[in-house]
């Protein structure tokens, strides 16, 4: 089915803004342009996804966000679409907005560790920290050994001052990434606000020998 020229006019527009970007980029960009004139709706949204997924592994997260939300004005109930959409939106700092894209990819059935890691960052960059610790939890059941999960769902614990709880989930994280100094420290912290000063000022000594090590 052709798409008519007002779709294609605001293509040509968008592609004004991606000139500001690298030219490999926007080779890209107007490659797939060039074939979007014929392709239906579903085919112009995986392109638009692609697209997205672009500019997202880049870091150009508002033409990612763009680019998925062009996706999804041709297919509304694609799950995955909006799970990427909600991602770009947390890395953004748009965290309502990622909240609820998020909330949309899990009625539309998504159910991975990247949607619940999302939602652990929404909700704990807004200090909704059960939310978040749930989320937290929800994700390391699909991937037990992301070290990087463990270690925010410590952060937030510690917050909520459940210290034995954080201080399992740091030694977890530490388990799976142990050269990872701020793992320690944190750790450190979170026992000295238990008491135990000597654990903590091994966990410090540890982060301090992690750290030179990295320098040299």
């Amino acid at each position: 089915m052709t798409q008519q020229l007002s779709y294609g006019a605001r293509w040509r527009f968008g592609l004004a803004g991606f000139m500001r970007r690298s030219e490999q980029i926007v080779d890209g960009m107007v490659s797939r342009y060039e074939n979007m004139t014929t392709l239906d709706d579903q085919d112009a949204a995986e392109i638009h996804q692609g697209m997205g997924e672009d500019f997202a592994s880049k870091g150009m997260w508002d033409d990612a966000i763009a680019c998925f939300e062009q996706t999804l004005e041709r297919t509304p109930d694609n799950g995955a679409a909006w799970c990427r959409l909600g991602l770009a939106q947390v890395a953004s700092g748009a965290f309502e907005e990622a909240l609820e894209s998020l909330g949309r990819a899990r009625q539309a059935g998504v159910d991975s560790f990247e949607l619940h890691y999302g939602l652990g960052d929404a909700h704990g960059e807004l200090e909704q920290r059960e939310q978040a610790v749930n989320a937290y939890q929800e994700a390391l059941e699909r991937k037990p050994d992301m070290a990087e999960a463990a270690y925010r769902l410590g952060v937030v614990l510690d917050e909520l001052e459940r210290y034995q709880d954080a201080a399992a989930a740091f030694q977890r994280a530490i388990r799976h990434q142990p050269r990872e100094a701020n793992y320690h420290q944190s750790l450190g912290f979170t026992l000295e606000s238990m008491g135990r000063r000597d654990e903590a000022l091994r966990s410090f000594k540890r982060a301090i020998n992690l750290e030179r090590r990295l320098r040299r």
